[in-house]
């Protein structure tokens, strides 16, 4: 730390060695290392594991209704941390479907 006058009253005034860009520097640096965690354990199998599975059914658009009047699917996607799995169960669909 240096001493430099004070152009505006005289006086001899505390002064960071090289300026304040260092400092600010160190600050967005510390910012973006707390940003970063933060994004890391948003991201990690941890936090992604705990999240419930997703459900939904599946019906025929209203174009394919009339070819796949009987037509019905569940889906069920389930975490596994870094991956997904995904349970899909239909029926109705005609025999030359092969399901």
């Amino acid at each position: 730390m240096s001493l430099r006058d004070d152009c505006t009253t005289g006086e001899r005034r505390p002064v960071l060695e090289g300026g304040w860009r260092p400092v600010v520097v160190r600050r967005f640096a510390v910012l973006v290392a707390a940003i970063g965690l933060v994004l890391g354990w948003l991201c990690s199998p941890t936090a992604a594991g705990s999240l419930p599975p997703i459900a939904f059914d599946m019906v025929p658009s209203a174009g394919a209704l009339a070819c796949l009047p009987d037509a019905r699917g569940h889906v069920k996607v389930t975490s596994l941390g870094p991956v997904e799995r995904m349970d899909v169960h239909v029926s109705g669909l005609p025999a030359e479907y092969g399901v």
